[in-house]
């Protein structure tokens, strides 16, 4: 049996060399050295840092930045006087207690309930609405007669 010894055309021989890697992780630990070498010097020559005065400055932003209470918006009050059925909670806002008693009106069906309204308009529109959800449930479309708005009598014919 022969051997040949002789290399393959094209064939190199490579040896893997770790130098590059080496290199570069001694890289990145000399510059982390340098940073915190840098840090230190800075803490040296600054210093500890000086507290200053806490309370001037606490009641300077105290009253700078009091946190007040937002005043309750009438969608606030008519809100929780819907979720609780108590009107008192519109604390007297007529937006409030229209709206309160247009729900009561729509949800016992009774146009009745929309006549403590004080304004004309605002029944007018309780009484339409009231009407409307009516016809909707019942399919009834003889009430759409007795709506005033004509939008609100016209979707009602519609339906």
């Amino acid at each position: 049996m022969k051997h040949n010894s002789r290399k393959k055309r094209g064939a190199v021989r490579k040896i893997k060399s770790n130098k590059k890697n080496m290199k570069s992780a001694f890289t990145i630990t000399l510059i982390v050295l340098i940073l915190f070498a840098v840090l230190i010097i800075f803490s040296i020559f600054k210093g500890p840092v000086e507290k200053q005065s806490e309370l001037s400055e606490n009641e300077e932003l105290i009253e700078e930045f009091t946190i007040q209470k937002p005043e309750e918006t009438t969608s606030v009050r008519i809100n929780k006087a819907i979720s609780s059925w108590d009107i008192s909670k519109c604390e007297g806002d007529k937006s409030c207690e229209n709206s309160f008693i247009s729900t009561k009106a729509l949800k016992s069906g009774d146009t009745e309930d929309c006549n403590e309204i004080s304004t004309i308009d605002v029944r007018n529109n309780c009484k339409d609405n009231v009407i409307y959800s009516n016809v909707a449930n019942s399919g009834d479309k003889s009430l759409c007669n007795k709506i005033q708005n004509l939008n609100i009598k016209n979707k009602c014919e519609e339906i």
